[in-house]
């Protein structure tokens, strides 16, 4: 029998995050505390199925050549999957600390060994080289025989309840071909900068701009440049993948994440293919919660390649404007005196290696 929801995670050096994000889906799903909550939607037997239903999903993890003891540790989990054991998350703390088993099980947590509930298959691929985001999803997407296909990033932590009300609203709304949950920041806050809008002269001209930025993070400007989130599910442009939910037969009629993106705008360009195909709407579920550290595979790149990092973001974000045929020209324009007022800024911050890294930026927008 098929499972109802199939998880896919991409993991590239990320262990620690890694472990942690499993650590919450483990406990997701063996909680049954989150349904009384689901209780003011009217539907608690719905739920109450869905919950029931999601507990045998199947977790599809793909390393992309990880050096980071990534692959020790996904081997070790993938070996303990075999060993079912339901009841070792849903103790409550103070049962913990009175059980010696339960003790052991927690110290086994944090040396990187889960209990897995049972009903959990747990699929691992280990790639010999970095295929990037798109290629690696699509090997899960491939392989994943759940009615939902869920991306998932590393570097999230699944909140109670979460996955139901994702997968309820689908089940619930049979035009809407993909949600993603409120994308929260580890303070609680909302991270807005995953809803934008689909790529305009707005974004290029202020949101990139350090000195105008505030503009549309800060004033009514925002909405040109970000969707409209409110508390109730809210149809948006497009969704990020840090955290994707759709249908599989979306899935099988886009097929999956175009592969010509190694890294950045692939979720643009799936949102933007929906939308086009007239495959139903894109919509956030705010009432489910992911939290988001965000950048747990690029932080570290970023900060060490600076130059490389935003050359591949921009070099992505024009692979997106020519496959859907947007007035390059226009964007160069409008880009380079962005590149120009960034490179003088960090001047007169006295920043002279980020300076000359905004001056390559704008070289390279006439020359590739």
């Amino acid at each position: 029998m098929s499972p109802l929801l199939s998880i896919i995670i991409v993991n590239y050096n990320t262990k620690d995050l890694l472990q942690q994000c499993l650590n919450s889906l483990f406990e997701a799903v063996n909680s049954k505390s989150q349904i009384p909550c689901l209780r003011r939607q009217g539907n608690y037997k719905q739920y109450q199925n869905l919950n029931d239903q999601i507990q045998n999903m199947e977790i599809i993890i793909i390393d992309n050549n990880s050096h980071d003891g990534s692959k020790e540790f996904l081997k070790e989990l993938n070996s303990k999957s075999q060993i079912p054991n339901p009841k070792s998350q849903i103790l409550n703390k103070k049962k913990r600390r009175k059980s010696q088993n339960d003790s052991e099980s927690e110290n086994n947590r944090h040396s990187g060994i889960f209990s897995i509930p049972q009903g959990i298959a747990i699929k691992t691929i280990f790639n010999k080289t970095n295929l990037g985001f798109a290629k690696a999803n699509n090997q899960g997407i491939r392989i994943a025989r759940g009615k939902y296909i869920l991306l998932l990033n590393s570097d999230t932590i699944v909140k109670k309840g979460a996955l139901e009300k994702m997968v309820g609203y689908l089940e619930k709304h049979g035009d809407v071909a993909a949600v993603s949950p409120r994308l929260l920041n580890p303070d609680g806050s909302f991270q807005q900068r995953y809803y934008m809008r689909f790529p305009n002269l707005w974004q290029m001209a202020f949101y990139h701009s350090l000195a105008g930025r505030w503009l549309v993070t800060a004033t009514p400007l925002k909405w040109l440049v970000f969707s409209q989130v409110s508390k109730m599910p809210t149809p948006v442009e497009q969704l990020p993948g840090a955290a994707l939910l759709a249908r599989r037969t979306v899935w099988q009629k886009t097929k999956g994440l175009d592969e010509d993106y190694f890294f950045f705008f692939e979720d643009v360009d799936w949102s933007y293919r929906v939308k086009k195909l007239g495959l139903g709407k894109l919509v956030v579920v705010p009432a489910a919660e992911i939290i988001h550290f965000g950048g747990g595979s690029w932080k570290n790149w970023k900060m060490k390649e600076r130059w490389q990092f935003y050359r591949r973001y921009f070099a992505s974000l024009f692979l997106f404007l020519r496959k859907h045929h947007y007035p390059l020209w226009l964007y160069r324009l409008v880009l380079s005196f962005t590149f120009l007022g960034n490179a003088f800024a960090q001047l007169l911050r006295e920043r002279l290696t980020r300076a000359k890294v905004q001056w390559r930026l704008w070289r390279w927008l006439w020359d590739f």
